[in-house]
């Protein structure tokens, strides 16, 4: 295992070298490219590509999987975790991607890993969660549970909560992974799933959670016990999944849903305070007192936060897009269309692509002023960001 870790720890070092084959690709887009682009937005260079490294064989792995995963970097910077579709977690040096270790599971790995108190939980399709060890990969524990785990673990205090993909939140001991409790429901006859789940959101002892039946849950975090439910979905909708993990803003619940669109809630009674209506939001970025979020439909919406008013629309014409990702004056989202679309935040007007041909579906990692992804042809790339 270390000659392999070696061996793809130099490769790392070369492919890093060869980084300026991609300066072609990191101009402006044209009226061509994409259709209602604003010639007049700004010429400024935002991304430029450090080193990249491909973390999966392409002669073993079809790079047509569409990779919907996060990296997580550490509080300084230093380390990159990531998972990949041949069931590997992965340690890396964020300085040049050299591999510190290598933790495989049984399935692939699309879950964004959490990292608290020297620990990295992540998830696996397979349906485990693990803890390892930070410095080294060690495994602390891993507890097998009901159905694949493709969102973010959450951690509060002395508890982990995990919600996985047949709709069962549950909750286990940090520190042993001991089962706390567990919350399921059941998908209603007749209806699909969307892929993806929302994460949980924890907020003064109550578990805040959304399932794919449409139904807004919270949840004492003592013990699981129900406390209130909202159903947000409409009697037509053809799918009734929340897969917008819920936020807090101002003292009010944002969420959506993916027939209705998003919902501003009281985190108290549910009840509804302001609805814009759209298919499919992603999980919501908070910048200020703006919301912005992409859609079904290839758009990204920018909302102010106390009424839901739309202050600008951006539309991509095509292709999957990830969660936005905030930065500075920039606002960032994965296309499996275009890889990397960078827009300015306050207006919305696009501003550059990056666009190696693979596409990406996973939404970017920002620390500082580097940026990490993972593109569907499983190549990580870090990249500086310019304000």
């Amino acid at each position: 295992m270390s000659r392999i870790l070696t061996f793809i720890s130099l490769l790392a070092a070369l492919l890093a070298t060869g980084c300026a084959e991609y300066d072609k690709i990191l101009s402006r887009p044209d009226e061509r490219e994409l259709p209602g682009y604003n010639g007049n937005s700004s010429r400024q260079r935002v991304l430029s590509v450090l080193w990249r490294l491909q973390l999966v064989d392409p002669d073993t792995f079809s790079s047509e999987y569409h990779h919907h995963g996060t990296p997580a970097v550490s509080a300084d910077g230093s380390r990159i975790f990531v998972g990949a579709f041949d069931g590997s977690i992965y340690c890396l040096m964020a300085e040049d991607g050299s591999i510190l270790w290598r933790k495989m599971t049984r399935g692939p790995v699309e879950s964004q890993p959490s990292l608290c108190g020297g620990v990295v939980y992540v998830g696996s399709s397979d349906g485990n969660l693990y803890a390892l060890r930070m410095s080294d990969g060690k495994e602390l524990f891993s507890h097998n549970l009901p159905g694949a785990v493709s969102g973010r673990p959450v951690v509060t205090g002395d508890k982990v909560l995990v919600m996985t993909d047949v709709n069962s939140l549950v909750c286990l001991n940090a520190q042993t992974g001991k089962w706390l409790w567990n919350y399921r429901r059941n998908i209603p006859a007749g209806r699909f799933q969307v892929k993806g789940v929302a994460d949980p959101l924890v907020r003064n002892g109550i578990v805040y959670a959304g399932f794919s039946d449409g139904f807004l849950v919270t949840l004492s975090l003592e013990d699981g016990s129900v406390q209130n439910t909202k159903h947000l979905s409409g009697k037509e909708d053809h799918f009734d999944d929340i897969d917008s993990s819920p936020v807090f803003v101002d003292g009010s619940l944002i969420t959506g849903t993916f027939g209705q669109g998003i919902f501003s809630l009281d985190p108290l009674s549910l009840s509804e305070q302001w609805k814009y209506s759209t298919e499919g939001p992603s999980s919501i970025e908070v910048d200020d007192d703006m919301l912005y979020f992409t859609t079904a439909s290839s758009k990204i919406v920018a909302l102010k936060a106390g009424d839901g008013s739309p202050k600008w629309l951006f539309s991509a014409k095509k292709g999957q897009l990830s969660r936005p990702v905030s930065c500075g004056r920039w606002l960032l989202a994965s296309s499996e269309e275009y890889s990397m679309i960078v827009l300015e935040r306050e207006s919305g007007k696009l501003v550059q692509i990056f666009n190696p041909g693979k596409g990406a579906n996973g939404a970017p990692s920002v620390h500082a002023n580097r940026v990490y992804w993972l593109s569907n042809g499983a190549t990580l790339y870090a990249m500086a960001l310019t304000q």
